[in-house]
C-alpha cells in the first residue's frame, strides 16, 4: 500500500510540474506578446508623431511658398514691420532678406521645454530659431548673420514682429549673445 500511494504521490507531482511548467510557458508567451503590443503601439505613436512634423513642416513650406511679396500697406499692430531686400542672385534662397533684432533663448533655462513648436527635440537638434509665424512660417530654413544656418521651428510670447530668438545651448552663451539689431535674416529654400 506505501508502494501504492508513493506511486500516487509521484504520478500526482508529475501533473502539478507540468501544469505549472505550462502556466509558466503560457505567461512568458503573454508577457512577450504584451512586450512586442508595447513596442509595436510605441514604433506607430513616433511614426504618426514624425508623420505630423513632417505634414506640419510641408504644410508650412507650401504655404511659404505660395506667400505673395509682402503689400506695401503698414501693419495695423505697433511693431515695424522688418526691412526687406530683393537678392536675386543668390540661387539658393527665395531672395527675401529681413533686419531683424535678435535675442537668443536656451532650453537650459529654468522651466524651459526640450521641444520646440513644431516638437523638434532641442537636446538633438539644437540650430533652431523661434520666429512670429506672421512673419517666417514655421518650418521655414533661414539663415541668420553670426549664427548659421537653422530651422524656424519655435515661437515665444515675446516674439512678435520683426524679433528673432536663435537657440543656443547655454544660458551663459545666450547672455554673451546679448540683444541685437539689423541683423541681417535670409529666406532660404
Amino acid at each position: 500500500t506505501n508502494q501504492a500511494a508513493l506511486t500516487t504521490i509521484a504520478n500526482s507531482k508529475a501533473v502539478e510540474l507540468a501544469r505549472i511548467e505550462a502556466e509558466a510557458k503560457r505567461q512568458a508567451e503573454e508577457a512577450a506578446a504584451q512586450k512586442q503590443a508595447e513596442a509595436d503601439a510605441k514604433k506607430a505613436a513616433e511614426k504618426a508623431q514624425q508623420e505630423q512634423t513632417q505634414t506640419n513642416v510641408n504644410q508650412n513650406t507650401s504655404t511659404n511658398q505660395s506667400v505673395s511679396k509682402p503689400s506695401t500697406t503698414t501693419p495695423s499692430t505697433s511693431q515695424p514691420a522688418p526691412s526687406v531686400e530683393e537678392t536675386p542672385d543668390k540661387p539658393t534662397s527665395t531672395g527675401k532678406v529681413l533686419y531683424m533684432e535678435s535675442t537668443a533663448y536656451s532650453y537650459t533655462e529654468t522651466g524651459s521645454s526640450y521641444y520646440t513648436a513644431l516638437g523638434i527635440d532641442l537636446r538633438q537638434n539644437s540650430q533652431v530659431v523661434a520666429v512670429d509665424p506672421n512673419v517666417i512660417p514655421l518650418g521655414t530654413l533661414v539663415e541668420v548673420e553670426g549664427y548659421g544656418i537653422a530651422l524656424a521651428a519655435d515661437t515665444g510670447g515675446a516674439i512678435k514682429g520683426n524679433i528673432l530668438d536663435v537657440h543656443l545651448g547655454s544660458v551663459e552663451a545666450c547672455r554673451q549673445w546679448g540683444r541685437r539689431f539689423n541683423v541681417k535674416v535670409t529666406i532660404l529654400d
